[in-house]
């Protein structure tokens, strides 16, 4: 019997081979051609179009360079080899077992990756066809995101400060509030933002009072709603970021900004403001003559950052006053800027 290794791959839990699927499509080849299965290699849930994350192929390879007991390895086609948008890359990591001795064979491909030309085109083409399937398919989910959006729907992730989200079903009826880490049951319901709880509406209209008309500072304020016990929606205090995250969202006028960034295969871009798309989706909670208000001095306050040769002196005299340093100490400080301050900066003493 010849040894082999089996390399088993799936992006998400719904697609049409699973994991032991493959794994038996493998055995039955194996059987067939001769082979004794000595290793597994696994990739749960792992996208093909990049190694980051791929532990299994990574272990793989690590094997085969420094190795392996085993001269072949067993995948059920090209494209759980991986979906790479460069195909060189597929071929690479294939050339990386073939140099070390170790053969990949394709179970389930109509060609015989005997080393021909033909088979060698062929091949190539499967890899071209397995990275534009994966570019169609991001393309199609991204086009389907962007039309839920224009509707008023929610993309994912939690809603900003004073606002929640809430079921809408396919009929126009509302369905329930979900809480932090709830999804929508059904394939044919949305997610909306929606007014928050009345305690969070109330303080966000507070933080937008404090700062534009008694001209309170950021950190100011996240010192405030500290002091009076006002708790935030994560664990964890105010501080002057989490302050500005309410000051600077849109979606405190009712507009929900989106395409902000581009995602490309895990990589994520910004996206330029003038890209951004506004969709009204709600209530305002402040005029926009407020809001407006909130952006002038943000910027002004921006223009007027600190140097980093000031955050330091800053955060120096409060370690000669104390004798030691930490974030819950330098939030409640009025002598520095907060923690968050610095941490965006990257300035360390």
């Amino acid at each position: 019997m010849k040894l082999a290794a089996q390399y088993l791959r799936m992006s998400t839990d719904h697609q049409r081979y699973s994991l032991a699927n493959q794994a038996a499509l493998i055995s039955d080849f194996a059987a067939a051609e001769g082979y004794e299965i000595v290793r597994s290699y696994e990739d749960a849930g792992k996208s093909g179009v990049t190694t980051t994350g791929r532990t299994g192929l990574k272990a793989l390879l690590r094997d085969v360079l420094s190795g392996a007991p085993f001269s072949t390895i067993l995948v059920v086609d090209v494209s759980r080899w991986g979906r790479y948008q460069d195909p060189d890359e597929a071929a690479h990591y294939e050339f990386l077992c073939r140099d070390a001795g170790v053969r990949v064979r394709y179970c389930a491909e109509p060609f015989d990756d005997d080393g021909s030309p033909t088979s060698a085109l062929v091949k190539s083409i499967k890899r071209v066809m397995a990275a534009e399937y994966s570019k169609q398919l991001s393309d199609r989910v991204r086009a389907a995101l962007r039309r839920k959006m224009m509707a008023g729907s929610k993309g994912g992730g939690n809603p900003p400060y004073g606002f929640a989200r809430q079921v809408l079903n396919a009929d126009g009826s509302w369905g329930a509030v979900l809480a932090t880490g709830e999804r929508r049951s059904r394939e044919d319901q949305s997610v909306c933002i929606v007014h928050g709880p009345q305690n969070e509406i109330d303080v966000l209209r507070r933080i937008f009072r404090l700062f534009v008309k008694d001209f309170r500072g950021v950190t100011e304020i996240a010192n405030m709603l500290n002091a009076a016990g006002v708790p935030y929606r994560r664990p964890g205090p105010w501080d002057e970021g989490r302050v500005r995250a309410v000051l600077k969202n849109e979606i405190a006028i009712g507009v929900f900004a989106f395409n902000r960034t581009t995602s490309v295969f895990g990589e994520i871009f910004p996206n330029d403001r003038s890209e951004w798309i506004r969709v009204r989706i709600t209530e305002p909670l402040v005029s926009r003559s407020v809001f407006d208000a909130a952006q002038r001095k943000l910027t002004l306050l921006k223009r007027r950052e600190l140097s980093d040769d000031d955050m330091i002196g800053k955060l120096r005299r409060l370690l000669k006053k104390n004798g030691h340093l930490c974030r819950s100490q330098i939030d409640a400080s009025p002598l520095v800027s907060n923690a968050q301050a610095y941490v965006r900066r990257d300035v360390t003493p």
